[in-house]
């Protein structure tokens, strides 16, 4: 317990056969611990954190299957990390972490941060179901960040900090329910930071010292982030210059045909016909020409179609009048055929009709 213990740990606490809990934490205690602790009794909560005891933990103190909670934060233990542990930050612990997790699912605290710590974190770590914190900050670790650790059901506080992590960020980080905390500050990660969850609105300074991550809350990405792999730059501008093209002709398309349509119908509306026009006699072929004093609505085709025996309506000493009724717009006029006088026979000139409104 807390007290002001100093000198080293009795041996004689490693024959002890009933010692189930022992707290010596808060001590200046030194040396290493006993040999024997944890052989010869069922001791399954030991915690012996901020003190100055060093060394390597002892073999049998983990063998034992009973020992539950092991927390040795704040002293200068050496050597392979135990595995029964909880908090063993602020040590000397080197290697690897253990990869067998699932031996411990009601963990939930961990923390080995401050260590000498090397190698890729385990994926067994999400196997432990109930666990809130982890905190793995300032030692060697390398390789990837585990996607399984997003899917950790109470994970609440994460701090990854100061290591040598790589890669990119996984997509489905941000989108643990529980997470509050999270820090991936000073490793060599890289790429697009995702926008989800908590990495919508985290602290860049918990980004920071990542050369390689961008966009997010940091700066924008460049632009080789924003091309997915095979697809070349070039490919991107083709489909910029395909796309101008089409919308161009489409466009263009578009216009030629609301233009036809408007003078098809117009010709429709005006003369009842779309191509009859194209078939009737040239306007040469008639042997006099149609003169309009005032601006109208039908062309000297309409008039000389009614030019016929079946539509004289009187006949004078100058010509013949003629009934002629145009369908769109429907109007009917009188056209008078001049007769052709000796001098307009002798200069060849086509006869004179006159066109008035009925």
């Amino acid at each position: 317990m807390c007290n002001q213990l100093t000198g080293f740990i009795p041996d004689k606490l490693g024959e002890l056969i009933k010692l189930e809990v022992l707290g010596l934490w808060k001590n200046s205690f030194t040396g290493s611990l006993p040999r024997k602790l944890g052989q010869n009794s069922p001791l399954q909560w030991f915690d012996v954190s901020s003190n100055s005891l060093s060394d390597e933990i002892p073999p049998g103190l983990c063998d034992s299957g009973n020992l539950i909670k092991l927390i040795l934060f704040n002293n200068s233990f050496s050597g392979t990390l135990p595995m029964n542990l909880s908090t063993s930050s602020h040590n000397n612990f080197q290697g690897k972490i253990p990869n067998q997790f699932q031996d411990h699912p009601s963990l939930s605290v961990l923390d080995l941060s401050s260590n000498r710590l090397s190698g890729e974190i385990p994926e067994s770590i999400a196997s432990c179901e109930k666990l809130v914190t982890l905190n793995l900050r300032n030692n060697q670790l390398t390789g990837a960040i585990p996607r399984a650790i997003a899917k950790m059901p109470t994970l609440a506080i994460l701090d990854l900090s100061s290591n040598s992590l790589a890669g990119k960020i996984p997509e489905n980080f941000g989108t643990s329910p529980t997470l509050e905390m999270l820090n991936m500050s000073f490793n060599k990660l890289e790429g697009p930071v995702p926008s989800n969850g908590i990495l919508m609105t985290i602290n860049p300074n918990e980004l920071i010292g990542n050369v390689g991550l961008c966009g997010g809350v940091l700066p924008p990405c460049p632009q080789k982030y924003t091309i997915k792999p095979g697809h070349p730059r070039n490919l991107n501008i083709n489909h910029v210059i395909i796309g101008f093209v089409v919308r161009t002709l489409v466009i263009v398309f578009l216009g030629i045909a609301i233009f036809t349509g408007k003078l098809l119908y117009k010709r429709w509306y005006l003369y009842n016909s779309f191509f009859d026009n194209l078939f009737r006699k040239s306007y040469k072929e008639w042997p006099w020409r149609l003169i309009a004093f005032q601006r109208l609505n039908f062309t000297s085709t309409d008039i000389l179609a009614c030019v016929k025996e079946s539509n004289i309506i009187g006949m004078g000493g100058t010509g013949i009048v003629y009934k002629a009724e145009v369908n769109r717009p429907h109007v009917v006029v009188a056209v008078k055929k001049l007769w052709r006088s000796e001098s307009d026979i002798e200069t060849g000139d086509d006869l004179i009709g006159e066109v008035s409104l009925l």
